[in-house]
């Protein structure tokens, strides 16, 4: 195990990563300041990269490690922190009792004030998140700090084993963005803080209700996460029981209770959304477009789509 112990922090715009990476490339462009980092060969191979504007970190990393690292930092003055691993897993540890193991596909989000912290890194892994990191500043202005009155469950003292919570799909499609966009800027910036916003109140919406990521809601956003992946294939309900380790009944029955829709229902409204975005910005035939998400005979595509849409592609194309 390799092991960095970080100064005192504050408002660090750094990632707990930058010790073991050497900057390449840093820029200050409209009020956004950019640096990209690569890690250093003894430790991983990969990037991090950091942008801090308007009282905002965002930080992502996308590596893979060759050793098992971590990293310990004091955090001296308040901010708040959501975190989104997209691929690996975590072991954190807050004072001398809590510890978090955090898993790929989950997210927390934590208001931290006097705060001492290790994060393990396990290494022969493929390693992606997200890192946000709020500032007092922005949490007065958008007055978030109505959300910390005790049993709101996001301080740092109300952190337990069940703390993350699975990424919901809008959640995966908003970190996809982020993660893909190209531009420079002031535009940038102004997408990554609407992405932030965006993301910030999908916490907040599913603060009271949202799954414990316990092993069984785990499971069901994996499947959740299959289906997503391509919307070409044609799961049946043995395949995605298998893959997961879930029986067929209880993987009907609590898909259904998590997410308010069947297997069948979820998979199809998601070939629908596709076939609108192609409808609309492109201009493949009706034939290509059922083809490409999944069905070999267009008139049935056009019946399930206006079984769903409530018109037919053809209409809806020409609206």
């Amino acid at each position: 195990m390799y092991g960095v112990e970080n100064e005192k922090v504050g408002f660090n715009p750094y990632c707990l990563l930058c010790p073991y990476t050497q900057i390449k490339n840093k820029e200050n462009n409209n009020g956004l300041i950019k640096k990209e980092y690569t890690f250093l060969p003894d430790f991983g191979t990969g990037k991090l990269v950091a942008y801090w504007f308007d009282g905002l970190v965002v930080c992502m990393v996308d590596a893979c490690l060759k050793r098992d690292l971590k990293s310990a930092c004091h955090v001296t003055s308040p901010r708040l922190d959501l975190s989104y691993l997209i691929e690996g897993e975590q072991i954190i540890e807050v004072g001398e009792k809590q510890v978090l193991v955090f898993e790929s596909q989950e997210s927390y989000m934590v208001y931290l004030t006097n705060t001492k912290a290790t994060i393990q890194y396990n290494c022969n892994k493929c390693f992606r998140e997200v890192r946000i990191r709020i500032s007092p500043d922005f949490v007065k202005h958008y007055r978030l700090q109505e959300l910390y009155p005790p049993g709101k469950g996001i301080m740092i003292e109300d952190l337990h084993p069940n703390s993350t919570k699975p990424m919901c799909p809008k959640t995966r499609n908003i970190l996809a963005e982020m993660i893909q966009d190209k531009q420079h800027g002031l535009i940038k910036r102004l997408f990554l803080k609407s992405k932030v916003l965006e993301l910030l109140t999908l916490q907040l919406c599913t603060l009271k209700d949202a799954p414990q990521a316990n092993a069984l809601s785990k499971k069901l956003y994996e499947v959740a996460a299959l289906i997503e992946k391509d919307v070409t294939k044609i799961f049946t309900i043995k395949e995605l029981s298998k893959q997961v380790g879930i029986n067929d009944y209880t993987l009907k029955k609590e898909f259904k209770r998590l997410f308010g829709t069947t297997i069948n229902e979820y998979s199809t409204d998601l070939k629908m959304k596709e076939a609108k975005t192609l409808l609309t910005m492109s201009n493949k035939t009706i034939t290509e477009i059922s083809e490409l998400i999944g069905y070999k005979n267009p008139t049935h595509f056009t019946a399930a789509f206006k079984r769903v849409v409530g018109v037919t592609p053809k209409v809806y194309r020409n609206t």
